[in-house]
């Protein structure tokens, strides 16, 4: 199965990043995918007919400019992009629009009423494949860790000494609070990717931190 990841004009997607720390999974793969939203709507439907869109999160997001455009439209946070088209299509009302793509417009029915309505046209969103297995081959070239780091000066810049001195190049770094007993942050969850092969050496120095997920895949 796959699992957004980061969109190019949304940013990363924090719960899914979470998500991995709760199932035992693994990554095994990558692919990036151009994204174009659309206004979708019953047959006949005019803009100005629309009161309500519903959308996934994501896809109000990266639609945020159009809907601004549009100050009489309610955005609506829905499950996914198209289950809130097959909502539309269901419910029979002009009131309502969707905003998903041209896939699901075709899918349940509906009219496109405005086309690309993203406020980046360049518009992807990248994808992790997850298995229920690690998978580790020569091919691999790119790893994924997540590290628990103790509140404590220094110990950030301790762990990414290792990336220097390894010779790894760390192509993102997210950062995911952790609570401790008072409600206090106490440390950080850190999420890594490098580009080189055989970069797993490094994981076996991190003895300043708890390594909580590591996978590697092939770009």
């Amino acid at each position: 199965m796959s699992c957004q990841l980061k969109n190019s004009s949304t940013g990363g997607i924090s719960t899914n990043y979470d998500l991995l720390l709760n199932y035992k999974n693994a990554i095994v793969g990558e692919y990036v995918m151009k994204i174009d939203q659309c206004l979708l709507a019953l047959p006949g439907t005019k803009l100005e007919d629309i009161q309500t869109v519903f959308s996934h999160p994501q896809g109000l997001l990266q639609s945020r400019k159009f809907m601004k455009e549009h100050p009489l439209f309610e955005g609506v946070e829905y499950g996914s992009t198209a289950a809130a088209a097959k909502k539309v299509a269901q419910d029979k009302d002009k009131t309502q629009a969707a905003i998903a793509s041209r896939r699901a417009a075709k899918e349940y029915g509906l009219e496109i009423v405005a086309d690309s309505i993203q406020q980046e046209k360049n518009n992807c969103t990248r994808f992790i494949i997850i298995g229920p297995k690690e998978v580790y081959t020569k091919e691999s070239n790119k790893l994924a860790l997540c590290i628990e780091l103790p509140h404590q000066s220094g110990t950030l810049y301790r762990i990414l000494s290792h990336f220097l001195y390894n010779d790894l190049n760390m192509t993102q770094i997210e950062s995911r609070p952790i609570r401790d007993e008072t409600g206090n942050t106490a440390s950080l969850l850190m999420w890594r990717k490098l580009r080189r092969c055989g970069c797993a050496e490094c994981t076996s120095r991190c003895e300043r931190g708890i390594c909580l997920y590591a996978c590697a895949w092939q770009l």
